[in-house]
């Protein structure tokens, strides 16, 4: 082995050593017994682009918690991110970004010395909204009256939230039960529609004859979830900003 090549080899090795650690997929611990890792890929989506199922190319700044631990990383350009030397677990993680709705994964499972993957799709809030609202009830029905008002033409989940607790809605998680209408498709960006809501249904899930019931309609273009921990409840993604005002009745 030439004088040389000697003198050049701990330069070699430095350079390697620098390339390696720019890598946008850098782990953001060492690997070590006991532990395994996560990949996870975060897909954001907006309305518009959801219809083709196409990210846009704003894979940059979500924050991403994983409670329990210190891990609190922001992703880079790529939206990819490895996180290596979780002790071995299910974990919750937490997502964020202005403008997209919270979205949190549940029990993401680390298993020894495997790397599991999680794609994570984060929706912009619809543009969507619900206005010129009224109700009326019957004995065995509610009907639920709107305009909903879009400026994008595709599919849109119309969700009903029920409570016994005045505040529904605040938070996302504290009503009782809730039912949806899938749109198949809006062809009008000002679409008036009604929704029946058989009452005996509402007495099948926690409600009673003389009980005042509370309730708000909102809109979604993902039927997404994920569910409370306290409170077992369904917390979705994509709602807008613009629900319906609270509604309360008497339930016959």
């Amino acid at each position: 082995m030439s004088t040389k090549f000697l003198y050049l080899l701990p330069i070699f090795v430095i350079f390697l050593f620098i390339v390696s650690c720019n890598k946008s997929d850098t782990p953001l611990s060492p690997q070590s017994e006991g532990t395994g890792a996560l990949r996870i890929k975060v897909h954001p989506r907006t309305e518009l682009s959801d219809i083709n199922s196409t990210d846009t190319l704003d894979y940059s700044g979500f924050l991403i918690n994983v409670l329990g631990t210190p891990y609190s990383v922001t992703t880079d350009t790529s939206g990819i991110l490895f996180l290596i030397g979780l002790p071995v677990d299910n974990y919750d993680i937490i997502f964020n970004k202005s403008g997209y709705s919270e979205y949190r994964l549940v029990k993401a499972a680390v298993t020894l010395g495997d790397t599991a993957d999680y794609p994570v799709y984060m929706y912009k809030l619809t543009s969507a909204g619900i206005s010129n609202t009224t109700y009326s009830l019957t004995t065995s029905q509610l009907v639920f009256n709107y305009d909903l008002n879009v400026n994008i033409l595709r599919q849109y989940y119309i969700r009903l939230f029920f409570s016994k607790d005045s505040t529904v809605g605040s938070p996302l998680e504290n009503y009782t039960f809730t039912e949806y209408e899938l749109l198949l498709y809006v062809f009008d960006p000002f679409s008036i529609r009604n929704h029946q809501v058989d009452l005996v249904t509402l007495k099948a899930n926690g409600f009673a004859s003389g009980q005042r019931v509370y309730f708000y309609a909102n809109v979604g273009y993902k039927n997404q979830y994920y569910v409370d921990a306290i409170t077992g409840r369904r917390i979705y993604n994509s709602l807008s900003s613009f629900p319906s005002p609270r509604y309360s009745f008497i339930l016959p």
